[in-house]
């Protein structure tokens, strides 16, 4: 028996060191397992020790990682299905003795309503009723985000020998008068002190760069789902967007994307980098071993396409009558009839941090639906959990 389980647990360790190292995915990874499940099972027949082996050989990745001890990296919360708060499990399922049955959301979209009966929960239910064929029933989230902490993932980056070298060669680039890349540009220069004190200057900060996009995960398929990763804009141009550099943050559930913003998702990611902002001690694999040193970060950039950039960042569409990110332009007309005309720089009056966070409390002020939705189309943006962030530019940093 020590000898299968020797045998066993050197089968597996390679079959996940193959799926992670090439990017196999686990229905493929779980096809493979089965068939090994039903070989050795075959060949059992004639031999007590294969027999050995099929009676422990795992069936699924699932149960394969469960063996070893292996996690997965992701924190699951349940989604709400209407207004997309999120929860832990054990917050949205209430026990009754031996009975488990469903919260519902406690989210209150319009505390300050004039009307007290608008003052309500949304009262959605966070869990289902999955009826397995056995005749098994369990409470399963109708939807589930996916989140990676940022601390943990940078860890593992920082453990990586050479990978902070990697993130100083910028230091000594030769200075010229192009923009050729984003140390050339006035946030990259701005941040190198922060109120008095050194913050990119120094040793051991990083510049972080925010993607979320929407994909489809089947062919002949509506359904949508989204990813959320980040970027080391220390790192060189050529090593920067390279798989193994990109920091997978989170997994938006489908079939459809959020209406209006993704505070509720990026929520988890803002509360982290307020901690980075500060620092926050980490291992380093360094030239001289492996140390701990406080790990600073600043996220500096936003690079989505327009309908995702206007989610993330707090504007409106770009078919709105104020939908530039960048100016208060007004584009004359109707939704759908828009006139773009007009290119005198001198009545596009910039939008400013300082502004477009005065404009934002403006239309947190509101306390009807009605209300918010008129504030928002008057000034062109809306409340993003971003700005939770005290150095955030939402006008400048998105591109």
């Amino acid at each position: 028996s020590q000898k299968a389980a020797s045998l066993l647990l050197w089968l597996l360790t390679f079959f996940l060191s193959l799926q992670a190292k090439y990017y196999i995915p686990d229905a493929a990874v779980d096809m493979l397992f089965k068939f090994m499940y039903v070989f050795f099972t075959v060949i059992g027949r004639f031999s007590p020790f294969v027999a050995l082996l099929a009676e422990n050989f795992p069936k699924s990745t699932y149960i394969a990682q469960r063996s070893l001890g292996v996690e997965k990296p992701f924190t699951k919360f349940v989604v709400c299905p209407k207004c997309w708060k999120l929860y832990l499990f054990e917050d949205a399922l209430q026990k009754t003795g031996s009975h488990e049955t469903s919260k519902q959301c406690s989210f209150v979209p319009y505390p300050n309503h004039p009307q007290h009966s608008r003052q309500q929960p949304c009262k959605a239910l966070l869990l289902k009723t999955v009826e397995f064929s056995s005749g098994q029933k369990i409470l399963y989230p109708h939807k589930i985000f996916c989140y990676k902490s940022l601390k943990s993932t940078l860890q593992e980056v920082l453990m990586r020998p050479g990978f902070c070298q990697d993130c100083e060669h910028w230091r000594f680039r030769i200075a010229c008068d192009l923009f050729r890349d984003v140390y050339d540009g006035n946030v990259w220069k701005k941040f190198q002190h922060v109120l008095g004190s050194p913050f990119l200057a120094a040793p051991f900060t990083y510049a972080l760069m925010l993607n979320i996009d929407w994909f489809q995960p089947y062919t002949h398929t509506i359904a949508s789902v989204g990813v959320i990763y980040l970027a080391f804009m220390n790192l060189p141009r050529h090593m920067r967007y390279k798989r193994k550099n990109m920091l997978l943050i989170g997994i938006i559930p489908g079939p459809s994307e959020p209406t209006h913003d993704v505070n509720s998702v990026l929520q988890p990611l803002v509360s982290e980098l307020q901690n980075f902002w500060h620092g926050v001690p980490l291992q380093v694999c360094t030239a001289t071993g492996v140390q701990e040193h406080t790990i600073r970060c600043a996220l500096l950039c936003i690079s989505c396409d327009l309908p995702a950039g206007r989610k993330v960042c707090g504007f409106l569409s770009h078919s709105a009558a104020k939908g530039c990110s960048k100016c208060l332009k007004i584009f004359s007309g109707v939704v759908g009839n828009l006139c773009y005309s007009g290119f005198d720089r001198s009545l596009w009056p910039p939008r400013t941090n300082d502004t477009h966070r005065k404009d934002v409390q403006e239309v947190m002020k509101c306390t009807t639906k009605t209300a918010i939705a008129k504030k928002e189309s008057e000034l062109g943006c809306r409340y993003s959990v971003l700005l939770d962030l005290p150095y955030f530019d939402s006008p400048t940093m998105l591109t």
